[in-house]
């Protein structure tokens, strides 16, 4: 899925606060709504080896992207 907007945020969740919210085009032209986390793993020294973000399941179909962002506008009000 080709990435075309991003929304970051910061969530409440513990582990993963800096998050974002991201506008994709499906294979089949349509929009979804995909939520990311940043990742960052290092060991005991604070020796960074992993770091990124990932995407969980893309969520929803929208005609256009205005429609996506407008239901991105309105989740992260519900989140902050």
């Amino acid at each position: 899925m080709e990435r075309l907007k991003v929304f970051p945020y910061i969530s409440s969740n513990q582990e993963h606060t800096n998050r974002r919210l991201t506008i994709v085009r499906r294979t089949d032209g349509w929009y979804a709504i995909a939520d990311e986390y940043y990742y960052c793993s290092a060991d005991e020294d604070g020796i960074v080896y992993a770091e990124g973000w990932a995407t969980l399941p893309a969520q929803g179909i929208f005609e256009s992207v205005a429609l996506a962002e407008q239901e991105i506008q309105s989740m992260i009000v519900s989140v902050n």
